[in-house]
């Protein structure tokens, strides 16, 4: 997508390229040193963007065309306010040592927070995917997950990264969160 604004997409990218291009290297730079918080709005919201989730013919649920596979998980310093700065290098470790489904890790477009894409195995079941992995991102990381990020046509602005986690091998996530009327609980299809 041209941009945040966009509704229809540009042009379709390779998930992987795209990730790891440093082609708006100088733009992101700018967004992280501006501190007028208008300013940086105006930059970020002129980024191109894509949606980690799928191929899509207008940017709603209804117009995917195809899964990708991934799920993009938003880790922000809002809800996360015990790292800052240089921390999140560390927290992006972390989750890697713990899920061997993160396929990409990379500090936000700000600065101070980072996305997540893991691997999934039931693109169909994308809410409850996306609903497990942030359910275990709380438990086993103590990490608290933007919940905003569960719509599949969410998109994701560039960013950059000069060190990223990047794993292209690895294995699906398997495990989904059910939810039945108010319990709760994570299945992992791969161990009934």
């Amino acid at each position: 997508f041209e941009n945040y604004y966009s509704q229809k997409p540009c042009r379709c990218v390779k998930l992987f390229e795209w990730l790891l291009s440093n082609q708006h290297k100088e733009e992101v730079i700018q967004l992280r040193k501006t501190r007028t918080e208008k300013k940086r709005l105006r930059i970020k919201m002129g980024l191109p963007c894509i949606t980690p989730s799928g191929l899509f013919s207008i940017r709603k649920s209804k117009g995917l065309i195809e899964h990708s596979g991934y799920i993009c998980i938003d880790i922000d310093h809002e809800q996360n306010q015990q790292y800052y700065g240089k921390d999140w290098f560390k927290v992006k470790s972390r989750v890697a040592e713990l899920f061997d489904s993160l396929v990409y890790a990379g500090m936000s477009v700000s600065g101070n927070g980072i996305f997540l894409i893991f691997r999934i195995a039931y693109p169909e079941q994308h809410k409850q995917q996306f609903d497990a992995l942030v359910y275990e991102l709380k438990e086993r990381a103590r990490l608290q997950a933007d919940t905003s990020c569960s719509d599949i046509a969410r998109l994701r602005g560039v960013s950059y990264d000069d060190y990223p986690f990047f794993n292209p091998e690895a294995i699906a996530y398997t495990k989904v969160r059910e939810s039945k009327h108010r319990t709760a609980r994570i299945r992992d299809f791969d161990k009934q």
